[in-house]
């Protein structure tokens, strides 16, 4: 029954992507969030749900009468530019074949976070786009969070089966860089109910996160409760919690969770004595000597023997038997696009957090009836959890880090334009981009 429920529903979603393509991009991030194949059994636990409503969306935008306009902001012609790197970077890549299936894989991300800033282009908009995130994500971060306290923090937590969530590492940064959203939504949504039930997605977002035993995790989900709580409105009570949950959690593993979580935070703290971190720093070295070693990187996937062997012989000696991924961001940029891709990967990190707090001066000087004053901080804070975690973690081409790049553009060409009429939502303001300058 489930099986004919969710086909039809993707068959509904696609037929209406056709006429109304926002639509189709809304249910495509939902679904691509949701994992919703993986609560079925049969058929349609292998029909590829999103990438058919997906496809669909490309479709109805083609035929619709809107304009067909490439964004001009600065992140968009970046994220181009490392688009066209990677191209170049599988032509001559360490696995070939491999790097050509992920080149695939990562196109698809770019070419809905294209479709996106050019489907997303009024305030309202924008406003349902980041409710469809913030909500999809919070749900997911609530049925974890209680599955994780009803085990006791003995079971890891892991996002829907054959998703880009399914990982601890993976769902654990996104659940982290959700929060921000969840927040934002908390400020201007006026139903009490709305409120009620995203309070309650912010407070089971921090079991779910511990739950996937990911430390790369944890530590986005420190930065992200640090600054949220610097950015609160009620800055002395935020901060006097975070304080209050520092201290105590010295005497957290003994009261509170379990030996598994209180082992990996062990391993946190004491990382000079972990065999698995020791062997991270060793991979950045491999990383290092790839990135450096060739002008367009090693390619996607090149991770193998015969690539340690070939640039880091010591890493096999010291590690017989093991291939690792960079596990680290920035040194993933590096390895698989060389130095060129270190600086695109950058830059592109660096220009939406210069947009984003040039997006909050311009609406607090003009001092207008606007939530950009709010919106931009908090899109700061979630990629400021996707670089901490990202340190650690292999997630550059994370799908919800280029849907919030998308938010960036997004706002950035609404301000730009001067887009009207303000949005309302339960009669909030919620977004006017043009203010009154």
């Amino acid at each position: 029954m489930r099986d004919v429920v969710l086909l039809a529903l993707t068959g509904l979603f696609a037929l209406i992507a056709l006429r109304k393509p926002l639509v189709g991009l809304l249910a495509f991030v939902g679904l691509s969030i949701l994992g919703l194949h993986s609560l079925t059994w049969a058929f349609a636990r292998t029909f590829p749900h999103s990438q058919v409503v997906g496809l669909a969306t490309i479709i109805g935008f083609l035929l619709s009468p809107e304009a067909k306009r490439f964004p001009r902001e600065r992140e968009a012609r970046l994220v181009l530019a490392l688009w066209a790197l990677s191209t170049v970077s599988t032509v001559f890549a360490l696995e070939p074949e491999l790097a050509m299936a992920r080149l695939i894989f990562v196109s698809k991300i770019f070419l809905m976070m294209f479709l996106c800033t050019a489907i997303v282009n009024t305030p309202e908009r924008l406003h349902m786009l980041v409710r469809v995130i913030a909500l999809s994500l919070g749900y997911l971060a609530a049925k974890l969070g209680l599955f994780v306290l009803a085990t006791g923090f003995q079971q890891k937590a892991y996002g829907p089966e054959e998703t880009y969530l399914f990982q601890e590492n993976a769902v654990g940064i996104a659940l982290s860089a959700n929060l921000p959203l969840l927040v934002y939504l908390l400020r201007v949504e006026r139903a009490r109910w709305l409120r009620w039930t995203i309070g309650a997605m912010v407070l089971l977002s921090y079991p779910a996160v511990v739950g996937t035993f990911s430390r790369g995790a944890w530590l986005s989900l420190a930065a992200v409760s640090v600054l949220l709580a610097l950015c609160s409105r009620r800055k002395i009570l935020a901060i006097s919690l975070v304080l209050a949950v520092a201290v105590g959690g010295v005497t957290w593993q003994s009261f509170f969770v379990s030996d598994r979580v209180a082992a990996r935070w062990d391993a946190l703290v004491n990382y000079q004595e972990d065999s698995s971190a020791e062997s991270r720093f060793w991979s950045w070295e491999f990383c290092k000597r790839v990135g450096l070693a060739r002008p367009f990187g090693g390619g996607f996937d090149l991770y193998s023997t015969e690539a340690y062997l070939r640039y880091y012989p010591e890493f096999v000696e010291r590690w017989p038997g093991k291939v690792w991924v960079c596990h680290s961001v920035w040194m993933q940029f590096l390895a698989e696009h060389g130095i060129l891709g270190f600086l695109l990967g950058i830059g592109l990190i660096v220009s939406c957090l210069f947009s984003l707090r040039r997006l909050s001066r311009e609406a607090q000087r003009q001092r207008t009836q606007t939530q950009v004053g709010d919106f931009a901080p908090m899109l700061v804070v979630a990629f400021v959890g996707f670089m901490t975690g990202g340190t650690f973690l292999n997630v550059a081409y994370h799908e919800l880090f280029y849907q919030l790049v998308a938010m960036v553009i997004i706002a950035k060409a609404l301000w730009r334009q001067g887009t009207q009429p303000v949005v309302e939502a339960h009669d909030q303001v919620v977004l006017n981009p043009a203010g009154t300058g």
